[in-house]
């Protein structure tokens, strides 16, 4: 009976499965940046072609398209269809492997490390992070290099074609004026074309770092246990006990730290090579005012120096106290409600709705204070970095004229 049940069983597949037609995912477009030409990269060209999809004119009666009410003649929305595959060095696949590849090798460094030495060391996922930075993107370098000589280049331009206007007799620049107008948009349009690149690239990997650490989240989360996650307020108990607890992570934390905090890995990415560059354009512009306006400037770069870097160091180091407390608050808040949903059932019947609610009001005004509070050191910032170009010219325009110095266009735009 049971080998006629089964052979029954699989003639009704047979006989269903034709009649049954399931549906095919549409299969997306090639990403455009993959044949994209040399010029079409270097102009981005390439994502034209998505962005005239939206310029398209609909031909038929209106409809509900992506949640939006379309009529005939208005321009369709973007569909998920039209958008193009993923490329393959933006996958969660392969950045997994490049990031469990990375740190296979950082723990093979401190492994001959510490059998060499008798000083113990761990690893670290930043050191790791930081050397595939410099070796992924070393051709950033060169472009940065560039842009830094063409800011240069382009503020002595700008003094020089000033000072090709004057009518003076002796004016060793009279009558260069298109040349400098030529330098001073040549160096414009090399700062362009660095500035774009540079951004689009190390944001690009900013990007994947992003995406290698939200998937190894995700890898390392199905690996554990149900009961792995504990939570904040026990964890840290049993830290001040003293007793080990195998993850010093509640749930709430992990959505914290895949949601918010690797997106820090683009900004990181975006300014992390100002760490040596920036000193250099000072040094540069340090002997570049002097050269033009002598003492007097290198006054105004040692105030800068003493007081507007110290200030902006301090608001850094505010910043990144606030932000800790903010996080720890967040974890604190997300995981509440993730107790309550998981739990909703047991707390609607003990009638727990308005204690729950008004613990996670209180925990989100506590929140928002925090907040608050980084908005008021923000905008400190803001007005700061705003009004230090304003105060520093000021003066040392004040103490050139104070000691005898005579202010030309040449030196006030250049400076």
């Amino acid at each position: 009976h049971t080998k006629t049940r089964v052979s029954s069983m699989a003639v009704l597949d047979q006989e269903i499965s034709p009649s049954v037609s399931t549906p095919q995912q549409k299969r997306r477009p090639p990403h455009p940046f993959t044949n994209a030409s040399l010029l079409s990269k270097l102009l981005f060209f390439w994502p034209y072609e998505l962005m005239k999809k939206s310029d398209r004119k609909t031909v038929d009666d209106s409809n509900e398209r992506c949640g939006f009410r379309v009529n005939a003649g208005d321009r369709a929305p973007i569909e998920e269809g039209d958008l193009p595959d993923v490329l393959e060095q933006d996958s969660s696949e392969r950045n997994l492997q490049w990031f469990h590849r990375i740190w296979e090798a950082e723990k093979s460094r401190v492994a001959r490390r510490n059998g060499s030495t008798s000083k113990q060391e761990r690893p670290s996922l930043q050191r790791a992070i930081a050397v595939d930075f410099m070796k992924s993107l070393w051709y950033v370098q060169p472009l940065m290099l560039c842009s830094s000589a063409a800011r240069l280049v382009q503020a002595l331009a700008l003094g020089l074609l000033l000072e090709s206007f004057e009518t003076s007799e002796h004016n060793p620049q009279a009558g260069k004026g298109y040349l400098w107008s030529g330098v001073l948009v040549v160096s414009g349009f090399v700062v362009l074309m660095e500035h774009h690149h540079v951004f689009f690239y190390t944001w690009r990997r900013g990007m994947q770092y992003r995406i290698a650490c939200v998937a190894a989240i995700y890898d390392k989360s199905l690996r554990l246990s149900s009961c792995a996650s504990v939570e904040l307020g026990a964890t840290a108990r049993r830290n001040q006990k003293g007793v080990s607890s195998s993850s010093n992570a509640s749930s709430g934390n992990v959505v914290n730290i895949a949601t918010n905090d690797v997106e820090r890995f683009l900004l990181a990415t975006l300014f992390a090579s100002y760490i040596w560059w920036a000193p250099i354009q000072s040094v540069a512009i340090l002997i570049i005012g002097f050269i033009n306006v002598g003492w007097s400037f290198v006054a105004g770069f040692g105030m800068l120096c003493v007081i507007f870097a110290p200030l902006q160091v301090w608001l850094g180091n505010r910043f990144a106290k606030m932000r800790s407390k903010i996080a720890a608050v967040t974890d604190e808040r997300v995981t509440l409600v993730s107790q309550a949903v998981s739990g909703v059932r047991v707390m609607k019947m003990s009638g727990w709705e308005d204690k729950f609610n008004a613990r996670i009001a209180s925990i989100r005004e506590r929140e928002c204070r925090q907040i608050e509070r980084v908005n008021l050191y923000r905008a400190l910032n803001e007005s700061i970095f705003f009004v230090s170009s304003v105060t520093i010219s000021t003066i040392i325009f004040l103490l050139h004229v104070a000691n005898g110095g005579l202010l030309s266009p040449r030196n006030v735009f250049s400076t």
